[in-house]
């Protein structure tokens, strides 16, 4: 029974504070144990490890997708949570007979073909069986699937089921890393811990059918119940991206899985990531703002092929999807050195010099959103130019996005072009924002927004991307022969969504300081006077308590917490938790968070158990607490969603909690 003397000496309560900012803090799952930001084309993304999601703690009907797609996968045939599954880690345990789960997204498989890489840590138990990790399955043979006990064979198959299986030979038990990377009319292959272990060249291709994603068995197009192959063994993680990425970027990931998993001493010696784990400097590319799908930067002539003079035949992309710009039949910018604020640009002179894109279907990238952030300088404002285009002259909506001088075009022209009624010259930073679905395009120049309007049209042609010319992809009569652009173009960073003010600011202050533009934002610009930072993001706590100093046994207690982003970059989905004190009792309902003008939406989550689960719900008077207190909460969390900007004034919030001492 506690004693009417006083309970929270001050020396106690001082030391609950510094307690409380220990407990407090970034969830490690933001560091060097999730798939890189860097890596874009992030489809999917599950983790048995990683028990908040699961809506049950044993056998798991649902399970959440956290790469933020919310390709949810949901069962009436439950797999078991074991929480020492795989080398100490969570997994889930299929038993081979019943169990799956199946993705609430009947076109799954629109991230897996014509191209898709598939990350897998696996346990099968049973090898002799039938079994598939994962698979998407559509009629007419068509099949993509990771089968872990095949036969006896570990498989990855690709398009045509029977076609294109490859694999090993002999039977590989125990836990592994598996990768599997296919392309469709291309090379398909499968790693087993950093190693090929099979490889093709696949012929099949041109699959357009819309089918469900299975984990633990194989099923049918619709999302209905599966029809066999049943998975038997462990599963502790399952990556998907709808791009085959590069050798850098796989090895990335298999470092972090490898060293999260307990399997970097099964990776070859040669691995870059053989004796050491990735880290989080690995991870920096513009803060790793998600939808990054194509990166052109002429201050790095690496990324440049030319002639023996200065002449561009080609412009790589730097971000890691292959979306090279070439041209091959006509006449191609110059490389000039300096030539924007000391550093060198890709220059057009506005004769039918030209850049298109390697990729036909660039347009699906920019539509239904996207944002387009390009540093220029305009030679000449009088020829109505296209920067950048991807569309058609001739057909109504008439182009996706597009720079045309000083304006930025959404659907049609010029109905939806948004602009300034004069030219901006010299060296500028221009950012075009379009979201079709929701109605919405907006055209900034030099960190200030100077158009914007609502949108009705939507567009669906399959075009190029094109940089200096206006471009026809539907009249190829009319193709790269008008609208010649005159300047010189420094960078052009491509993204498959509609950034947030924090994102697009961040990647404003990137750009204005690189290319010294830094004095042509307004004052007001969280980068007016500060550049974003390419650190790992690392959040200031400050904890508090009231009323502070002695206090007796009933006292209620409010705790409070100001978290501040003073990283210099960007903190994405931050998430606290705290123990409750001993001896105290948690006031149902009393979780708080105050987000500023952050923008971070928050959801409250409470744990029975030492936060080894965090399914409990607080009930006013559970353990023998008074009533409208719960003494059977042991641990509290805040997961915050959204951005968290660096910039003053927006990087800021509090969170709090209120306890009663017994």
């Amino acid at each position: 029974m506690p004693s009417a003397e006083c309970r929270v000496p001050s020396a106690w309560l001082v030391g609950l504070v510094c307690a409380w900012l220990m407990l407090l803090g970034v969830r490690s799952e933001a560091s060097a144990l999730a798939p890189p930001a860097a890596v874009k084309n992030l489809a999917a993304w599950y983790d048995a490890s990683d028990a908040t999601t699961f809506t049950t703690a044993t056998a798991v009907t649902a399970m959440t997708d956290k790469s933020g797609n919310a390709e949810t996968l949901t069962t009436t045939a439950d797999p078991e949570y074991v929480s020492n599954g795989i080398n100490g880690l969570g997994s889930l345990f299929f038993n081979g007979a019943n169990q799956y789960l199946v993705s609430t997204d009947t076109n799954f498989s629109r991230f897996l073909l014509p191209t898709s890489t598939l990350f897998v840590v696996a346990n099968p138990t049973n090898t002799a069986n039938y079994g598939a990790a994962v698979a998407s399955n559509g009629t007419g043979s068509v099949y993509y699937d990771l089968f872990l006990s095949y036969h006896g064979k570990e498989y990855f198959n690709f398009g045509d089921c029977c076609g294109n299986v490859i694999g090993p030979s002999v039977n590989f038990t125990g836990p592994h890393l598996w990768t599997g990377i296919g392309t469709e009319s291309g090379p398909i292959f499968l790693d087993k811990d950093g190693t090929t272990v099979g490889s093709k060249t696949s012929t099949y291709g041109g699959e357009t059918i819309a089918c469900s994603w299975y984990v633990g068995a194989v099923g049918t197009c619709s999302g209905g119940a599966a029809t066999g192959n049943y998975y038997q063994g462990f599963l502790g993680e399952v990556i998907v991206y709808n791009v085959a990425l590069s050798q850098a970027n796989q090895q990335l990931v298999e470092g972090i899985l490898a060293c999260k998993w307990g399997l970097q001493n099964q990776l070859p010696s040669s691995h870059p990531y053989y004796s050491t784990c990735p880290t989080g400097t690995e991870s920096a590319n513009l803060n790793g703002i998600s939808g990054l799908s194509a990166w052109y930067d002429a201050s790095d002539q690496a990324t440049l092929s030319t002639t023996p003079t200065t002449t561009v035949i080609a412009w790589n992309d730097k971000s890691g999807n292959g979306e090279n710009l070439g041209n091959a039949i006509g006449a191609q910018p110059t490389y000039t050195a300096s030539s924007i604020n000391g550093l060198g640009s890709m220059t057009f002179d506005g004769s039918l010099e030209y850049l298109f894109s390697n990729d036909a279907d660039f347009s699906r990238l920019l539509s239904p959103a996207s944002t387009l952030l390009v540093v220029a300088k305009v030679s000449s404002v009088n020829n109505g130019g296209s920067m950048l285009w991807s569309g058609t002259t001739t057909t109504s909506p008439q182009q996706d996005d597009v720079f045309a001088q000083n304006v930025f075009i959404l659907g049609s022209w010029p109905t939806n072009s948004l602009g300034v009624s004069t030219a901006l010259t010299g060296a500028s930073l221009w950012v075009g924002i379009g979201d079709e679905n929701a109605k919405t395009q907006f055209f900034r120049a030099n960190g200030a927004t100077i158009g914007s309007r609502t949108s009705s049209l939507t567009t669906a042609f399959a075009c190029p991307l094109v940089l200096g010319l206006r471009v026809d992809c539907v009249n190829q009569a009319n193709q790269y022969i008008t609208f010649q652009w005159p300047g010189s173009l420094g960078e052009v960073l491509v993204y498959n969504r509609a950034l947030s003010p924090t994102e697009y600011q961040f990647a404003e202050g990137y750009l204005a300081c690189k290319w010294g533009l830094q004095s042509s934002l307004p004052s007001t610009h969280p980068y007016y006077s500060t550049c974003p930072a390419t650190a790992t993001p690392n959040l200031t706590l400050v904890a508090a308590v009231s009323p502070t100093g002695n206090q007796p046994p009933g006292t209620v207690l409010t705790y409070t917490t100001t978290y501040t982003n003073n990283s210099g970059t960007i903190a994405y989905n931050p998430t606290f938790s705290a123990a409750i004190p001993a001896h105290t009792d948690f006031q149902v309902g009393s979780l708080t968070s105050n987000a500023g003008s952050t923008g971070l939406s928050y959801t409250a989550s409470y744990s029975s158990d030492g936060g080894s689960t965090w399914t409990y719900t607080p009930t006013s008077g559970a353990g023998g607490a008074a009533s409208g207190y719960d003494r059977t909460v042991t641990n509290i969390r805040w997961t915050l969603s959204g951005a968290l900007a660096p910039g003053s004034g927006v990087n800021s919030g509090t969170v709090g909690f209120t306890i009663k001492i017994q």
